[in-house]
Order: C-alpha cells, then structure tokens, then sequence
C-alpha cells in the first residue's frame, strides 16, 4: 500500500496520492486513458506476481516450521530415552536388554525423523 502523498504536477495542480487507484486516475487525467491503462496493467502485474510470490514464501516459511517442529520432537524424545539409559548406568547392576532397547528406540526416532 502506498502512503499519503501530496505531489505538485508540472501543470501546479496538486494531487493527493492515497492508492494505485489515485496514480492512475491522475495519469488518466493528465496523460490520457492509453497510458493510464497500461500503467493499470503494470500495477496489476506486479501487484499479483508480489502476491504470488509471497505466497510462495509463507508456504515454505510453514513447511520449515514444520520440520523443525518434527526435528525438536524427535530430540525431546531422544532426550527421553538417554534418561533411561543414565538411570540404567547409574544401577548396581547393568541391564544390557533395556540399554539394547533403549538404544533401539534411539535409531528408530532418528530414522523416523530423516
């Protein structure tokens, strides 16, 4: 969007700048409709494409939360399962079976997360 302008014409007319609509109606008054129509055609051009292509990076922006929201889940869990192994080493005696699976766990939440 386009601010609140005041502009002086060459011919000393003043005109306020509110919107494309503004631009164009001024080009129109001045210049002629051939030449306010194409710059109208510019503006809505540009105006989509700027539309488009933001879309563009609101999708990727969402998709890449996405996946780090997956990679921080896949670590909080990772987190998890090396608790248990700590609490396992801290034991008088070392259960290699629930080690195994914890280790197990580990791979398969990595594997799952790439």
């Amino acid at each position: 969007m386009i601010g609140i302008e005041q502009i002086t014409l060459k011919t000393g007319q003043e005109v306020i700048i509110m919107s494309h609509r503004d631009i164009i109606d001024t080009i129109r008054d001045t210049l002629g409709d051939p030449l306010a129509d194409i710059v109208a055609a510019e503006l809505a051009h540009a105006t989509k494409s700027y539309e488009d292509e933001l879309k563009g990076y609101e999708a990727d922006i969402q998709e890449k939360e996405g996946i780090a929201d997956s990679y921080a889940a896949s670590l909080r869990d990772i987190s998890d399962e090396l608790e248990v192994i700590e609490g396992l080493l801290e034991a008088p005696r070392l259960n290699r079976d629930k080690v195994k699976t914890s280790s197990e766990n580990i791979r398969k939440i990595i594997d799952e997360t790439f």
